[in-house]
């Protein structure tokens, strides 16, 4: 028979509330927070979804709707990110480069690598 401190650990995580619950229990319309947050409809859709994607200020503008403080739905967030697997505090970010991808350069353009002769 299990013990009590047993059933504890496997225990499952507690349920956390989605940012869609959230914006439902305070009955805001998507067009309200359009107009606050400056997203077009298709925009605030999928970041509902995926909140990590949210930049600081539209969280900190969205905790303002949902009356809730701006770390108590940080914390909301990144325990939300953590559990779909989209961060891992281990783990390093990987760095990207903002804007095209270089092209790599043609071999005539390239140093060689030993001097002709």
């Amino acid at each position: 028979m299990p013990t009590p401190s047993a059933k504890a650990a496997r225990a499952e995580p507690p349920v956390l509330p989605s940012l869609n619950e959230l914006v439902d229990a305070q009955k805001l319309t998507h067009t309200g927070i359009n107009s606050q947050l400056h997203l077009n409809q298709r925009t605030l859709k999928h970041r509902l979804e995926a909140p990590w994607l949210f930049n600081v200020v539209e969280l900190t503008k969205l905790a303002r709707l949902l009356q809730l403080q701006p770390g108590d739905l940080f914390s909301l967030v990144r325990a939300l990110a953590e559990r779909n697997g989209e961060f891992n505090p281990d783990r390093a970010p990987i760095a990207r480069r903002a804007g095209r991808p270089r092209r790599p350069s043609p071999p005539c353009l390239r140093p060689t690598t030993s001097w002709p002769g």
